[in-house]
């Protein structure tokens, strides 16, 4: 009992002290009069800040729109603010000038991720961008693209608890609130945004990723030193993901890989960050075969070339999985709490093996490291031979009994 007071407690006061924005909004908006914008009619100019601050897989669905901008303006300087563990990826990309970092709701837990947010939005005003975009449109984020001083900031308004205030309109803070944009899946909505700001889009809307010469030499000798055979199938595996909620469970990863190991002239690589390897040599240890363990041993490039020499890519609904088939990879995604019509564009490359319950997809409840009723059916009850079938036929193998 105490312990749940003590922890009701700690989240009203981490919630009273992420409302400060909202009361800092509030004052400015008394002081200034500021009421409800139109649309505003200041044309598109050559300087973009894009801000694409989610995870890696919704940073991928947003690359078809920021490449139809370079499109339309070839010349401009069209940079992309994100987080820290996204922007090598964004580096990578010719059609991108640079990609700066920002940690994403970082207090009140880390002040120093807080002072670092603000002397980056200090030299975001320095840059002098004429235009921000904002894909991971929130209350955070069109604060950020108030704050860089540019004159036109798109986005979209959505209703948002910010600590312990409810915000349904963000004023001031987009000059341009296209609050209708829709689209069936993230890439079309992003597509749509930029449609709504007057950019034809003329380009494939299948997310795409470079794999560089560098990568493609590197792997190659990493996969002669494993000992892997020419004309065997490659398939990569990785069990984690950064949400807790979208993780098939690890045994069920065991059984799964334990009957793939029955077949004959497959490769299975195990791959993770370095922060995750204690999970791969887990799972190893109980594999009646041994596997070949990658885990944390691979840079961007190599992973990137990696995925794309494999023949097949299993794992749950990550930004590996994004990776996977914007490389051109046949892919088997395992979804649970999130919906794969709205990740995943109806020609990817993948199948995807989805367990859909009654309670889901449950994402957009906002409790990402649990089950919000505590029995996680979803990922639970999806069974191995489900998965394994789903394999088979993305290799076009027969099902060893």
């Amino acid at each position: 009992m105490l312990y749940k007071c003590w922890d009701s407690a700690k989240t009203f006061f981490r919630d009273l002290i992420r409302t400060a924005p909202v009361i800092i909004w509030l004052v400015v908006k008394i002081l200034y009069n500021i009421r409800k914008r139109q649309i505003s009619t200041l044309p598109l100019q050559s300087s973009f800040l894009i801000i694409v601050t989610n995870g890696i897989g919704d940073t991928i669905t947003a690359l078809p729109a920021i490449k139809s901008i370079r499109g339309r303006f070839p010349d401009a300087k069209i940079d992309c603010l994100a987080q820290p563990f996204v922007v090598p990826l964004l580096k990578q990309i010719e059609y991108i000038d640079d990609a700066l970092p920002i940690y994403k709701a970082p207090f009140p837990s880390s002040l120093k991720k807080l002072f670092f947010n603000i002397f980056q939005i200090y030299r975001l005003r320095k840059k002098r961008y004429s235009t921000i975009i904002i894909f991971a449109s929130n209350f955070c984020t069109a604060w950020i693209g108030f704050l860089t001083g540019a004159k036109k900031r798109c986005g979209f308004s959505k209703t948002e608890k910010v600590g312990l205030k409810t915000i349904k309109n963000f004023e001031f803070l987009l000059t341009d609130d296209y609050k209708g944009i829709t689209g069936s899946t993230f890439v079309e909505a992003h597509l749509s945004l930029i449609k709504a700001i007057g950019l034809n889009v003329d380009y494939p809307i299948m997310p795409e990723l470079p794999v560089t010469q560098l990568g493609f030499q590197k792997i190659e000798r990493c996969l002669a030193a494993c000992g892997i055979k020419e004309g065997n199938k490659i398939i990569v595996i990785n069990p984690c993901a950064l949400q807790a909620t979208r993780i098939w469970p690890f045994d069920k990863y065991v059984s799964l890989i334990n009957k793939l190991l029955q077949q004959k002239d497959l490769e299975i690589i195990l791959t993770c960050g370095p922060e995750e390897s204690g999970i791969i040599d887990s799972i190893s240890k109980r594999l009646i075969k041994q596997v070949h363990n990658l885990s944390g041993k691979l840079d961007l490039n190599e992973f990137l070339a990696l995925l794309k020499k494999a023949n097949l890519f299993i794992g749950n609904d990550s930004g590996s999985m994004h990776i996977a088939y914007a490389v051109g990879t046949k892919t088997v995604a395992i979804f649970g709490p999130t919906d794969p019509k709205t990740r995943l564009l109806p020609n990817a490359p993948v199948k995807v093996v989805w367990n859909k319950t009654e309670c889901s997809p449950c994402y957009d409840f906002g409790s990402y490291d649990r089950c919000y009723l505590g029995h996680h059916k979803c990922m639970r009850e999806l069974s191995a031979e489900a998965v394994y079938e789903a394999v088979m036929e993305q290799l076009n193998l027969i099902k060893v009994s």
